[in-house]
């Protein structure tokens, strides 16, 4: 074997043990670099491109890349687009989502909705506010076509970040309430 393979060998067997010990200052030292950092940014962007094989510069995909890169994964300030997912019994929401809401009887009704743009934003309100709520708020529907509930949320985002993308924000908003809007053209 030759030396410089021999060395080379060695070289990386103490890293592997560096690695194997829990030793990763040098790979800290390296994540704090901003050139590193950009560099395992686009390679992981040119390995999304070629696996994917497609990119029409409208994907939501850059959304979600970019909350989970910069954004802690969630949006803070949302332009308050609701998202209807479905009543519930209270029992059967407590199942469901594994939750406690307010305050009423197992049988009573509630209905929920999610934030379009924060999908761990939700309201549960009584059956009897449910009117009151979609009349002063940017509530939509979604494809009703699509029976299942997260389906179809998760659809309706896609659908408002590629229209963000695509056109802007406020025209998204505009397009998707006039879409899928419970009260269209009452919304704010």
């Amino acid at each position: 074997m030759e030396q410089d393979l021999y060395e080379k060998i060695q070289e990386r067997k103490k890293e592997y043990e560096k690695m194997a010990s829990g030793n990763y200052k040098e790979l800290e030292e390296l994540e704090k670099n901003s050139l590193v950092k950009r560099y395992i940014y686009l390679t992981k962007l040119k390995e999304y491109v070629d696996r994917t094989n497609f990119f029409d510069g409208e994907d939501p995909n850059i959304v979600i890349d970019t909350l989970r890169d910069y954004g802690n994964g969630k949006i803070n300030e949302t332009n308050e687009i609701w998202v209807f997912i479905r009543d519930f019994s209270v029992k059967d929401y407590k199942k469901v989502y594994n939750q406690v809401v307010i305050d009423k009887p197992e049988d009573a009704m509630v209905a929920v909705y999610r934030d379009a743009e924060n999908n761990q934003r939700e309201i549960v309100i009584s059956l009897e506010d449910k009117e009151e709520f979609e009349r002063t708020h940017k509530v939509v529907t979604g494809d009703m076509t699509i029976l299942n509930e997260e389906d179809r949320y998760f659809n309706t985002r896609w659908q408002f970040f590629k229209l963000m993308i695509e056109e802007g924000q406020e025209v998204a908003v505009s397009k998707i309430l006039e879409k899928y809007g419970v009260n269209k053209g009452r919304n704010r």
